[in-house]
């Protein structure tokens, strides 16, 4: 993507044993400097992620992309397998599913793009995240917020909120497969909250 702002990525860490995305969260946003104005932005896992980060840390404005807000967003079959715990005992190696069918869910157009993230992503990991989205608890919504989601997205349908900006034929990959449409509509909001301050 093309920003109007400076990117500084945050690094994944290695959640500790039974970590709560809550404490992981925490710990995640301690090399974000709050010394002047700031913005949090998550996709995916990322945005469950970037909003428990602008909980606690109150950031000007969030963005979320391809993602839930609340526990109440998550697909029903999610909520399901999160209350029975069914991800917990199954093997780290059942969340490296072969690369025809994360193409697939992903709806990826640059499949080189997708293979590589998957290369380096380990699967203890995948396995963390899931079970920890699957039993996410938060009821919290965050101000201001800016939501983009794809109307093709197999793994995190659109949530029903007349305030998410779709894109028509975004997958859950459209950040790297439409990053310049992404890019304008975070742009446009950017440059909004920048009158604001």
């Amino acid at each position: 993507m093309d920003l109007a702002a400076e990117i500084i990525p945050l690094e994944w860490i290695k959640p500790k044993e039974n970590e709560p995305i809550e404490a992981y969260s925490k710990r995640l946003s301690k090399p974000i400097d709050r010394s002047s104005n700031f913005a949090v932005m998550g996709v995916s896992f990322g945005g469950l992620v970037a909003t428990e980060i602008s909980k606690q840390l109150h950031p000007n404005y969030s963005i979320l992309l391809s993602t839930v807000q609340t526990k109440n967003e998550l697909r029903p079959f999610f909520q399901f397998v999160g209350k029975h715990d069914l991800t917990k005992n199954l093997p780290a190696g059942m969340f490296n599913p072969p690369k025809s069918i994360a193409q697939f869910m992903f709806g990826a157009k640059d499949t080189e793009k997708l293979n590589s993230i998957l290369d380096t992503t380990k699967p203890h990991f995948v396995k963390w995240a899931i079970n920890e989205m699957m039993n996410w608890q938060n009821k919290t919504t965050i101000s201001p917020l800016l939501r983009i989601h794809g109307t093709n997205d197999r793994i995190i349908p659109a949530p029903k909120d007349k305030s998410i900006q779709l894109i028509q034929g975004g997958g859950h990959f459209m950040v790297v497969d439409q990053a310049g449409i992404v890019s304008q509509k975070i742009n446009n909001y950017i440059l909004q909250q920048q009158i604001k301050l």
